[in-house]
């Protein structure tokens, strides 16, 4: 009986020695699978760039990739002359005129490195948060340099420097660390009495509507020799445009003329280990921070004045854009104390910024093209509360489901139905326009799901409506559709803010 009992055991524990031995290999085979499938991952992002930036290295399409900026330098109540002309490897360059011509995407890397302080190195200037110097002229600020006033530096920034009467974007440090970001731009660097907020635009503003969409005069410059027209013809000897070629840039986008709050504050679970450290929206979308693909769509249609939910490394949000600029976007940082679920976040950041109208709200890792002037119109004469973008996607049970009637009114709103049960194919593709009203609807102090408790009531009450955006949209909250985020913007698929 002991005989047996021993063999039995022994038995026993070379049955588990084996299952332990089997389990061991399993359990190093899964991180094995996992860090094979992060290398590809990266080493396919990698690729992305590298084919993006390589087909990007040919000549500009000008209006498109070769952009114009005003400078000026204004001291105490005078202009400076307009530096002098040069070109950089990186595609920034000036022809003495005070404007800056800017190539973002030319195969040096102006896309990454386009700054005032690529600018201002390639013009001999420098500029740091406290002096300035031109040649032999330095100005510091705190000393007595206007009258005997102490002075402060600073740069004033107009996002359409042509076409506006606003007051400017007032920086004051960090200075060589700000970015173009679009065509049209003005900068002027301010050397005045401390205080002082009403700075003038850069003389050579008017320049840019001479300018418009083509620069092909005797002095352009280009980073491809082998340049042609955009019909595919010779460029014209005598630096005149072609015949029937853009004189003018094209009209910008209708402005929406309301402020975005942008949920930016998930742990973005579903892609760790690229999550570990930072958050989803500064992850890079080919060769920019998801966020600022996302801010710069809202910056196309004129919101320009975005408040960011955070409350997963908040830091490296601030840390990103100390100055709170963003494309072309001012930001206002809302943190929540505590995690509030998506209404709980909306209501607290649309409050920490004193949000007291109509205002946008989206996901911030969606990209997408949505036509957000248009959407907005729709809201408008629907009168409706609030109002859903929707896009059609194929298996609708990972998201939420709106069916709604002959006018755009939601009949219901289903949250993530059990595959094979949707009533529709239109999904909730985390665009809203909503009306302050809203924010009452929403509990203070608990978290609470803008999805499962705040439209449903809307729904009830017949204030929801809801639209097919009939666009590019992405989710890009799993690796592969990260992944193919990346792809979509380096074959076109999608346009860049």
């Amino acid at each position: 009986m002991g005989k047996a009992s021993s063999s039995k055991k022994v038995a026993r524990a070379a049955r588990a020695g084996g299952r332990t031995s089997g389990n061991k290999q399993r359990n190093l085979l899964f991180p094995g699978v996992i860090g094979l499938i992060a290398v590809l991952g990266t080493g396919l992002i990698v690729w992305a760039v590298d084919d993006y930036k390589s087909e990007a290295s040919v000549a500009p399409v000008v209006n498109e990739d070769h952009w114009h900026a005003a400078f000026g330098v204004y001291v105490c109540d005078t202009f400076q002359p307009d530096l002098a002309g040069f070109e950089s490897t990186i595609g920034i360059h000036t022809h003495d005129d005070g404007v800056i011509h800017i190539h973002p995407y030319s195969s040096g890397g102006a896309g990454e490195n386009a700054t005032l302080g690529a600018y201002l190195e390639g013009a001999g200037v420098e500029l740091s948060d406290d002096e300035l110097t031109i040649g032999d002229d330095t100005w510091a600020e705190g000393d007595a340099q206007c009258g005997d006033e102490d002075a402060e530096i600073l740069v004033a920034q107009w996002k359409d420097v042509q076409n506006t009467d606003d007051k400017p974007a007032l920086i004051r440090r960090d200075f060589n660390d700000i970015r173009f970001r679009e065509d049209g731009e003005g900068y002027t660097v301010a050397v005045v009495p401390e205080g002082t907020t009403d700075i003038p635009k850069p003389e050579s503003a008017a320049q840019l509507a001479e300018l418009g969409a083509l620069d092909t005069g005797p002095d352009a410059t280009t980073d491809d020799p082998n340049a042609t027209t955009e019909d595919g013809g010779e460029p014209p000897d005598d630096g005149a445009p072609d015949e029937g070629a853009p004189t003018t840039p094209p009209p910008p986008c209708p402005r929406a003329d309301m402020r975005a709050v942008v949920l930016v504050g998930g742990f973005g679970t579903r892609l760790r280990p690229l999550t570990c450290a930072r958050p989803k929206q500064m992850l890079p979308i080919v060769n920019r921070p998801m966020i600022e693909h996302v801010v710069g769509h809202l910056t196309d249609h004129g919101i320009d004045d975005v408040v960011l939910s955070l409350g997963f490394l908040p830091d490296a949000f601030r840390e990103a854009y100390p100055q709170g600029r963003c494309a072309g976007a001012q930001l206002h940082y809302a943190v929540e104390p505590e995690p509030l679920d998506t209404a709980g976040a909306i209501r607290f950041a649309a409050l920490d910024a004193g949000i007291d109208e109509r205002f946008l709200v989206l996901n911030g890792d969606v990209l997408t093209d949505l036509d957000i002037t248009r959407f907005v119109e729709v809201h408008d004469r629907a009168g409706a509360e609030g109002t859903i973008a929707l896009h059609k996607v194929a298996d609708p049970s990972r998201y939420g489901v709106v069916p709604t009637d002959g006018d755009g009114r939601v009949l219901e709103f289903v949250e993530k139905p059990a595959p094979g049960t949707a009533p529709t194919d239109l999904i909730n593709a985390g665009t809203y326009v909503l009306e302050p009203s809203v924010l009452d609807r929403i509990a203070a102090g608990r978290r609470v799901s803008v999805e499962r408790e705040v439209f449903p009531a809307m729904v009830a009450d017949r204030r929801l409506y809801a639209v097919d955006g009939e666009t590019y949209w992405i989710d890009t909250g799993t690796p592969q559709e990260y992944i193919q985020a990346q792809l979509d913007l380096t074959e076109g698929l999608r346009g860049e803010p």
